[in-house]
């Protein structure tokens, strides 16, 4: 069996130690719940009479904890340490799920949903910052199947809502699975050995610090990327049962089809990986998003129930054309001498985008 220790030996092939798995893991159990807040939405809304603008407040929270973690992420892991940022950083994430189930007044709900992004996006840049530095030029690779880990866990976060609520059980049942999940890996890999935080020396002189304009172009495409994406992921349920006429139960599992398109984006993506360069399976996963999107569009300006399976298709081909440009991304954001880019970095303009969505459509809300 492959040791979890790190080594600085180049891999000839891609190879999946105990750590990777406890790595995709964690990163599945985030996305579970960092998903889970658009199907519970329609449910969180009638049982609080929360309006469009206090109930986008959640997502703009849970985005506003990532952009926050953006610039204190990395001073956190280099202070406690990669374990305590990892497992902390996901008990941390569970407890901000549990003050959005039981607390009675939006500003806890709110507050929740924020412990929940600023604890939650600290355990995913730890985990990116893991995969990086243990499979070294493969992390492309590893950051490819941990997004599809997360797009499986994505899809059975809407099914659980769905099943749940359809079973009289309550949406509040959907958010015990991850407990049990994260209980479960800490039990076999809280003793992996992680790796220690790394911490950037001073430039040579005569060296510039400053980020290249390749950077910069990688992030807006980010920026654009998860402000599409979560638009749906956040909404789409929401806009099955106002604008559709699904019930609660019906448009969270329907949500689902959203997330497995993503799924077989990134498997596929996994696959092309090896094979094609970085910029060349960014730029091909951009052109068929772009030639999707006007479906999705066209889609969510059509009401009629009898169009809802159209609509959900489109959105679904529409997602599966993005599913490998977060990787991808990710690993080509920053200049070739350098291995990764910096995760912490990453998402948190990812985050901001995330929370310029919910702005947005707060803003519509009053229009």
């Amino acid at each position: 069996m492959s040791s979890g220790k790190a080594d600085s030996r180049p891999q000839e092939r891609f190879v999946r130690y105990r750590l990777t798995w406890a790595v995709y893991g964690l990163v599945g159990y985030f996305a579970y719940l960092e998903t889970v807040l658009g199907p519970l939405m329609p449910f969180l809304r009638a049982e609080h009479g929360f309006n469009y603008t206090v109930a986008s407040l959640h997502f703009s929270a849970f985005a506003l904890g990532g952009v926050l973690v953006g610039f204190v992420g990395e001073r956190v892991a280099g202070r406690w340490g990669r374990r305590a940022s990892l497992w902390g950083g996901g008990a941390g994430m569970a407890a901000g799920a549990l003050l959005l189930a039981l607390s009675p007044f939006a500003f806890g709900t709110i507050f929740g949903a924020l412990v929940m992004g600023t604890l939650g996006v600290q355990l995913l840049v730890t985990t990116q910052a893991v995969l990086a530095d243990r499979h070294g030029e493969w992390n492309a690779v590893a950051l490819t199947e941990s997004n599809a880990a997360a797009s499986t866990c994505a899809i059975l976060a809407s099914l659980a809502v769905g099943a749940f609520t359809a079973l009289g059980l309550g949406w509040r049942a959907a958010l015990l699975l991850p407990v049990a999940a994260l209980v479960l890996l800490a039990a076999r890999f809280y003793a992996e050995p992680l790796g220690e935080a790394q911490r950037a020396g001073s430039a040579p002189d005569g060296v510039s610090t400053t980020l290249p304009v390749r950077f910069w172009v990688y992030f807006g495409v980010l920026f654009l990327g998860v402000a599409a994406e979560w638009c749906i992921g956040y909404w789409g349920a929401d806009f099955l049962v106002n604008g559709v006429g699904l019930e609660p139960s019906g448009a969270a599992t329907a949500l689902s089809v959203f997330f497995v398109a993503m799924l077989a984006g990134r498997l596929v993506g996994s696959r092309l990986a090896r094979r094609l360069p970085g910029a060349t399976l960014l730029t091909a996963t951009l052109c068929l998003a772009l030639a999707g999107s006007p479906g999705s569009a066209s889609a969510a300006s059509t009401r009629s129930p009898s169009r809802s399976e159209w609509q959900r298709s489109r959105a679904a081909r529409t997602r599966r054309r993005r599913g490998s440009r977060w990787p991808a991304v990710v690993r080509y954001s920053s200049p070739p001498s350098c291995s990764a880019p910096s995760p912490t970095a990453s998402v948190s303009r990812g985050r901001t985008a995330s929370s310029s969505r919910s702005c947005s459509r707060r803003w519509c809300s009053r229009s």
